[in-house]
């Protein structure tokens, strides 16, 4: 859905996305990015475990919007690469959970309650839109877009993977079932990609267009006819010719017809990621911390190395980080989320990374 803004507000989008365009269509390294963070003080929001979803979520939502109004308001002289948007956020269950999965609830997320005791259950699956969760994500949207007021998109929430999916319903057993099951693992990786490709068509519908594409979480950025987020953790867990059989091929599938794919991935998975890049229309890949991994921005060599099809990431880090390792970083090109401690080292490092960008 076309959504109008504020007369200065879409100037300044539509020459974040005329940037966007041209860094995508860089084939040479070199050009970069920069979304930037810093600590401000910011609205309350609810305790998920407090919040009766039948009922409370315009209040939470109303909560949700102040917090980003807060960061968005603290950045307003920043002018970095990132676009004012937001989309309903309750926690990692949502992913999976239109499906008919129970949510428990945690403090600042959700998690999601197994479905399938074996890979023949799937007629527990259900993709009538009629589940408690799929229904609160349209409701969620509905009411998001109800608070529009010029200032700000609403983005996609993203999605897992179908390899990622089944192993939120399976949990993982479903990582034995690849080697003890693998016709049934496929049976069922199959019917997720369908589901997969039908609930991400009503999130883009629920969301918002601008210039012929949607912006994303993991840093709000721009791209045309964008499918993303999307994760595969569980490929993590794998080896390399587990994801080629069971993970790749559908995600080929899951994002055929889409013009751009933005793929986050962790730092402590980087053996299966050279596979990523066959995805076509691949324009960014979002490498993430990973607790039982260096800094990405740490070990940049070894991430080159391991990704020799892909010239476009997302990298986090220091402004230390990104000094230090500027050269390095124009190897390929960037998306630079900068973690700053002040609007004036926010400043800094937009000015920074501008100047050894070649945008």
């Amino acid at each position: 859905m076309k959504q109008v803004l504020n007369p200065g507000l879409e100037s300044r989008v539509k020459n974040i996305i005329s940037k966007t365009r041209l860094f995508y269509e860089a084939e040479s390294p070199g050009h970069f990015l920069v979304r930037t963070s810093f600590p401000v003080e910011l609205p309350p929001v609810p305790d998920l475990r407090t919040v009766d979803m039948e009922k409370d979520k315009e209040m939470f939502l109303k909560a949700w919007l102040k917090m980003y109004k807060a960061v968005w308001e603290s950045k307003k002289d920043v002018g970095d690469d990132e676009i004012p948007a937001i989309f309903p956020r309750y926690g990692i269950a949502e992913h999976s959970a239109w499906m008919g999965q129970e949510v428990i609830p945690q403090s600042d997320t959700n998690h999601p309650v197994e479905l399938l005791g074996s890979l023949t259950e799937t007629d527990k699956i259900d993709l009538t839109g009629n589940t408690p969760w799929f229904r609160y994500m349209k409701e969620s949207y509905e009411i998001l877009r109800w608070m529009q007021d010029g200032t700000f998109l609403l983005a996609p929430r993203g999605a897992m993977a179908p390899m990622e999916l089944a192993n939120v319903l399976r949990g993982n057993d479903m990582l034995m079932d690849f080697i003890l099951n693998p016709d049934d693992s496929r049976k069922l990786i199959s019917l997720l990609t369908e589901a997969g490709k039908w609930y991400y068509r009503h999130i883009l519908e629920w969301s918002d267009e601008i210039e012929g594409g949607n912006t994303f979480a993991y840093g709000y950025g721009w791209a045309e006819n964008c499918f993303g987020h999307l994760s595969n953790d569980t490929a993590m867990m794998c080896a390399p010719d587990v994801y080629n059989e069971f993970g790749l091929p559908y995600e080929i599938e899951l994002t055929k017809g889409y013009d751009s794919v933005i793929y986050h991935a962790h730092s402590a998975g980087l053996h299966f990621l050279d596979q990523v890049a066959e995805i076509p229309n691949l324009k960014l890949l979002e490498i993430s911390e990973d607790p039982t991994a260096p800094e990405p921005i740490e070990t940049l060599e070894t991430i080159y190395a391991s990704t020799p099809g892909i010239n476009h990431f997302m990298i986090h880090g220091t402004p230390d980080q990104f000094k230090e390792n500027i050269h390095k970083l124009k190897q390929r090109n960037i998306f630079c989320d900068v973690l700053c401690r002040t609007e004036n080292e926010a400043k800094e490092m937009v000015r920074f990374i501008n100047r050894h960008s070649i945008l």
